[in-house]
């Protein structure tokens, strides 16, 4: 079942399990856990096929999904290897952004910044720009704009304690990103978070061939994930990162026009 829409995700019902995958799915089974009909529904406890946001192998992305097919349009300028300095205001309306591109500082104007860097970056660039905790930006000497305590806090991550082991000889491992995967959803004991925890397998670096994600790999790992964590921190070193190269992307639009900044991070 494939969801028809511009990010495709596909639910691989009716392709063969891989052996590894099968055996993770029996395992499960046998240990009291019940199936699943969608991971990504309602009622997600239980073990399933995993929903997979790739199509042929390839992972999509809004790159791929929502920028490629706009390409053409007469109102979208793609610029890449722009570096975001940060987001100019005045008297606190956004005016623009200070990019820099082949050693040259120069500004964009626009009224409307929406900054999509990432976890990291975009409270970075909010930093760099005079946002952000007030102790931080007199710290390193950046004019506090708004002081604003939460930027750069509140950072989460879904820690994963992946076991790998040795296959046995005669199996074949298929290709994760094109192959169907299994996952098991359920609640930590003691948890006060229904459906904290992931399970799943996947295949390994093959140290033989030094080829990762094989179909000829050695061995394969499962391991539980963490995916809702009850704490949380903030990211004091965001502005410690040099302040003159902060890699971002931007997407600034003004009176219908669009400039996106396409950088490498």
């Amino acid at each position: 079942m494939e969801r028809k829409d511009r990010y495709p995700i596909s639910r691989k019902l009716n392709e063969t399990i891989p052996v590894i995958q099968s055996a993770f799915q029996t395992a499960c089974l046998q240990n009291g856990y019940d199936t699943t009909d969608d991971m990504n529904g309602t009622n997600p406890t239980g073990v399933a096929l995993v929903p997979m946001n790739n199509q042929n192998g390839v992972r999509m992305s809004t790159a791929i999904t929502h920028l490629g097919p706009m390409r053409h349009q007469l109102n979208l300028t793609i610029r890449g290897n722009v570096f975001v300095q940060r987001v100019l205001t005045e008297n606190g309306q956004v005016t623009g952004v200070e990019v820099e591109s082949g050693g040259e500082v120069f500004t964009v104007e626009s009224n409307k910044v929406v900054l999509s860097a990432g976890a990291l970056k975009s409270p970075h660039i909010l930093m760099l720009s005079g946002i952000g905790p007030k102790d931080q930006l007199e710290e390193f000497g950046i004019p506090v704009i708004q002081d604003t305590p939460g930027v750069g806090a509140n950072l989460r991550n879904h820690p994963i304690s992946p076991i790998s082991y040795k296959i046995k000889e005669g199996i074949k491992l298929a290709p994760d990103a094109a192959g169907a995967r299994v996952a098991l959803r359920y609640t930590a004991k003691g948890s006060k978070e229904s459906n904290d925890m992931m399970m799943t397998t996947s295949s390994v670096f093959n140290p033989f061939t030094r080829h990762c994600w094989s179909t000829t790999a050695m061995g394969s790992e499962s391991g539980p994930i963490l995916q809702v964590p009850e704490t949380w921190r903030a990211v004091p070193t965001v502005c410690r990162i040099q302040r003159s190269r902060s890699s971002s992307l931007a997407n600034i639009s003004s009176d219908g026009a669009t400039f996106s900044s396409d950088t490498s991070l």
